[in-house]
């Protein structure tokens, strides 16, 4: 670690790096769960809406409210 003239400690470059690496490792990681959650979602939502009883019949139900 280095010293500025202020007094404070500073964080060597190698420490940044390192730093760094890992916040975007977590960044890497985070997209890749989000992209398998936005990619398996044409199968949980019907699932959904199945188990709370909401299914094709009763939706086209709907299309008797349209104008």
């Amino acid at each position: 670690m280095e010293t500025s003239s202020l007094g404070r400690i500073r964080q060597a470059p190698a420490e940044d790096l390192a730093r760094s690496e890992a916040g975007r490792q977590r960044l890497l990681v985070a997209g890749g769960l989000l992209g398998a959650l936005a990619a398996s979602s044409c199968c949980i939502v019907p699932l959904v809406l199945f188990s709370l009883g909401i299914g094709g019949a009763w939706i086209s139900n709907l299309t008797a409210l349209a104008p």
